[in-house]
């Protein structure tokens, strides 16, 4: 439990806390490890938010089911002490109008939702601290959504993978990608033969270069293009 403890400590969430006030912060969180199976629910709508969630391991997909019928994807949560489920509990929102669902097998760290409704005669300076820290998280999560919605709307298949690859972090043009290829073809709202079928085009075509799990980009003023 320490090594977890510790990864939370590490979180933004957590940043700038002496050593004092994040302990106070771990005592009134009540810190339980849960592990999730593939296709096991961490929340559904209409439950009513009770915890703040911190992903150890695994990937979790936010999502929304539509009036048709269909799932509009909303985040995917893939990096280790990666934050969700925050913004429910710091508005106060009576019920998830989300779902959050594992895509593989997952390890979750959860804490109560009392932590952001402290009395006041115990409101520490940590609370205020972690308040300043969530608005920040949250003015990047909406950044994320935003640039999400634009991949989505970004129309063919091929322009889709591109605004997707060149908004995520590169170094010298080397792109590394954290998720699988069914992971990727989930969020880019395509099939996995698709996606891999419209890569291996963009390949053969000089624009990438697939090595293991980073794509080269080799023609950005090609790929700029494609938009």
């Amino acid at each position: 439990m320490q090594d977890y403890i510790q990864m939370l400590k590490n979180t933004f969430i957590c940043k700038e806390l002496t050593d004092e006030e994040f302990m106070y912060f771990v005592s009134k969180a009540n810190i339980q490890m849960k592990k999730y199976r593939k296709n096991e629910f961490v929340f559904r709508e209409t439950q009513k938010p009770t915890k703040l969630f911190l992903l150890v391991d695994g990937y979790i997909s936010v999502y929304r089911d539509t009036m048709s019928g269909k799932v509009l994807p909303i985040a995917d949560i893939v990096d280790s002490g990666d934050i969700f489920g925050e913004v429910y509990l710091y508005m106060q929102k009576p019920r998830y109008d989300l779902n959050a669902i594992a895509k593989r097998e997952s390890l979750v760290m959860t804490l109560d939702s009392q932590i952001f409704n402290l009395p006041e005669n115990e409101v520490h300076l940590a609370y205020y601290k972690i308040t300043k820290n969530l608005l920040t998280m949250f003015a990047r999560k909406a950044f994320t959504l935003n640039t999400k919605i634009q991949v989505l709307n970004s129309g063919s298949l091929r322009q889709r993978i591109v605004r997707y690859i060149t908004n995520c972090e590169e170094v010298d043009g080397i792109v590394k990608m954290t998720l699988t290829r069914e992971e990727m073809a989930d969020f880019l709202n395509t099939t996995r033969p698709s996606l891999s079928r419209e890569l291996s085009n963009m390949q053969k075509e000089g624009l990438i270069e697939i090595k293991g799990k980073h794509i080269i980009l080799s023609d950005e003023d090609a790929l700029a293009d494609c938009l």
